[in-house]
């Protein structure tokens, strides 16, 4: 890995900040008055850096609230040599995509669609589908490569190395061959040992290891953390009916059931997630058909 610079910690959000604005806005926060703080930041303004960062925490404050203090931040650029020393970031979702390694370089023969992730308990996040639409838009937007850098973590420079933000732009450059040229943010302390989100972590690292011993477990928790996540989806269906898209989730769950059928073997480690997903959506759907005509008898709206 090439140290490019040393870097402030303030564009490091900032740049995190306009790869998170378009979900933020739908996520229905009331932050259109601070596009000219995103399109034409002032880093020297200690209050425009606290504004962005503030915003930026309301989808990644999980993330963020739990870095150490006194971090080291460069701009680096990625060498082929890097990239087995390359982890994703050790959420359950990425588990089955990665064979259980959490390797970027797993991606390749592990990823499949039907898996993925909610966020905020409310959008479905297909990781394949959502790599596959990074490939078509870095192919037709290349600037971004230098715009909107991924951000990875590490207690010391040499590695081993954890993308904690732009995990899909990373498999989609590793899909186009687009892999050795990459410019990064690095974050760099020797505490990030005990950080919850470093692939080689001290809890992580123990954790995986217990995990890959037993794939069939990962699968029923990951199963269930993803069910949980749903719940919030079924009180708003059920409460709001017509704030919510029935063909979001009948596509969503036709794909699932299409890559249920798709599988070369069954058995709970390969088909209780993604059969999961089947239920879920279709459960939704119901909800809304039959909410929505109620609503629409008892009130008037259509």
């Amino acid at each position: 890995m090439k140290i490019v610079k040393p870097i402030k910690a303030d564009i490091v959000w900032h740049t995190w900040l306009q790869s998170e604005w378009f979900r933020i806005e739908q996520d229905n926060h009331e932050i259109s008055h601070l596009i000219p703080l995103v399109l034409n930041p002032n880093f020297g303004d200690e209050n425009e850096n606290k504004i962005r960062l503030e915003t930026l925490r309301l989808r990644r404050g999980l993330i963020i609230d739990k870095m150490p203090d006194g971090t080291n931040w460069f701009e680096v650029e990625i060498e082929e040599k890097d990239i087995n020393n390359l982890f994703i970031i050790p959420s359950p979702d990425w588990f089955m995509d990665t064979n259980g390694t959490f390797k970027l370089s797993a991606l390749g023969e592990n990823l499949k669609p039907g898996r993925g992730s909610r966020i905020h308990g409310m959008e479905n996040i297909d990781h394949f589908q959502e790599v596959q639409r990074k490939v078509k838009y870095l192919s037709e937007h290349s600037e971004i490569e230098s715009q909107e850098l991924p951000i990875i973590i590490a207690t010391q420079n040499s590695g081993p190395y954890t993308i904690i933000d732009g995990t899909h732009r990373v498999g989609a450059w590793l899909q186009t061959n687009k892999a050795f040229h990459w410019k990064m943010y690095l974050a760099v302390n020797s505490a990030f040992d005990n950080y919850v989100f470093n692939a080689d972590g001290n809890q992580v690292h123990n954790t995986i290891t217990e995990l890959q011993k037993n794939p069939t477990i990962s699968v029923i928790l990951v199963t269930i953390i993803d069910f949980v996540a749903f719940l919030p989806t079924y009180r708003k269906s059920y409460e709001e009916p017509h704030t919510e898209t029935i063909t979001t989730y009948f596509l969503s769950g036709a794909s699932s059931l299409v890559a249920l059928f798709a599988l070369a073997e069954y058995s709970v480690a390969t088909s209780l997630y993604v059969s999961s997903l089947v239920i879920t959506n279709a459960v939704v759907v119901v909800i809304l058909v039959i909410r929505r005509k109620s609503v629409k008898q008892s009130t008037g709206i259509i």
